[in-house]
């Protein structure tokens, strides 16, 4: 008798576990299904969607890659919510987060947001970018000796337009204990962006200007700044980024020329300033490798086109116009940094 009750008791017991963790598969109707998560488990997958249900031993999770998974809570190792909106995740975290607001040296017309201040460490110096106000963002940028070194600030402006994105930005710079703060640069700029983060095309104009500090004839150089800029995702952790800087500006050029002076009958030495029109081009393709949520990498294969064309020459004894043909210069310059969220 004692044995029966025993064995039907425990019949009883294992029917009230099966029922209740039955039930605890359940989907919570109750549950907030409209936050996006990313769940990173402890030997490194990562997920990104929704959360269905939580027993408290496992999770009913709504991936984006692979549907719906139970994933074991004591296999997770970080679960972080993926706050942007209007974006769909169908891949990675990638396209969110504060390094889609740049390209390599250009940025785009999207906010740094709160909470999203990022570092980026190039092969030159280190730069660090924060949110101090919505759509407002204050950089700092330097070489790895911390001068020359400059400041960005980046505005990016109301809209309620989806796809089209406005932005007005500044960098001011100076030479600092390099040429005792006698150098400086500026550049002033407009940004309009078509399309969302992660996959997007930027068009920017400004004018910029640079005086290094010497004393020479015309030492302020000055031009017309134009950019094509853009980023689109080629895998699950990869995006092919596009940046560029065109200036059009004019070129200076100090000569010398031995002439007969016929006053005090003999050869002399007079100084001239040649002037033309120049073009330099900066082309920036390269790859970033976002390999988690707070860090990436990049690599550009950068490369300088200058075209220059010397006009005439005046001062000194030069006379009339002496037009030059123009003359091409190319060189890489491989480009390699590595970003990371604060």
């Amino acid at each position: 008798m004692k044995t029966t009750l025993l064995l039907m008791t425990l019949m009883i017991c294992s029917i009230i576990s099966s029922v209740s963790f039955a039930q605890e598969k359940i989907l919570d109707p109750t549950a907030d299904t409209s936050k996006y998560i990313k769940i990173t488990m402890n030997n490194g997958m990562e997920y990104s969607g929704k959360i269905l249900a939580d027993d408290g031993r496992e999770i009913l999770f709504q991936s984006s890659t692979v549907g719906r998974i139970y994933l074991n809570k004591a296999d997770i190792r970080l679960i972080s919510e993926l706050k942007e909106t209007g974006v769909v995740l169908d891949k990675d975290y990638k396209v969110i987060g504060p390094f889609t607001t740049r390209h390599h040296f250009t940025t785009n017309a999207f906010p740094v947001k709160k909470g999203e201040n990022y570092m980026v460490y190039n092969l030159y110096g280190p730069e660090a970018h924060f949110a101090v106000a919505k759509g407002l963002s204050i950089g700092v940028m330097a070489t790895w000796i911390l001068s020359p070194a400059a400041l960005s600030i980046k505005y990016t402006l109301p809209t309620d337009l989806k796809n089209l994105h406005f932005a007005i930005g500044t960098i001011n710079g100076s030479s600092g204990y390099l040429n005792v703060g006698r150098g400086y640069v500026g550049l002033h700029y407009g940004t309009i962006t078509l399309g969302q983060r992660g996959k997007n095309i930027s068009l920017s104009g400004g004018y910029g200007y640079i005086d290094l500090g010497f004393n020479r004839p015309f030492p302020l150089k000055q031009a017309g700044i134009l950019s094509l800029a853009g980023i689109i995702s080629i895998g699950k952790k990869a995006s092919f980024i596009f940046d560029s800087m065109i200036a059009f500006g004019k070129h200076y050029r100090q000569e010398y020329e031995t002439v007969y002076d016929e006053y005090e009958y003999g050869y002399t030495t007079v100084t001239g300033v040649s002037k033309g029109n120049k073009i330099t081009a900066l082309l920036m393709p390269g790859f970033r490798f976002q390999t988690s949520e707070r860090r990436a990498f990049q690599f550009s294969l950068a490369g300088i086109i200058e075209w220059r064309e010397m006009g005439y020459k005046n001062g000194g004894f030069f006379l009339g116009n002496a037009s030059t043909n123009g003359k091409i210069v190319a060189f890489p310059i491989p480009m390699v940094s590595w970003y990371l969220r604060l």
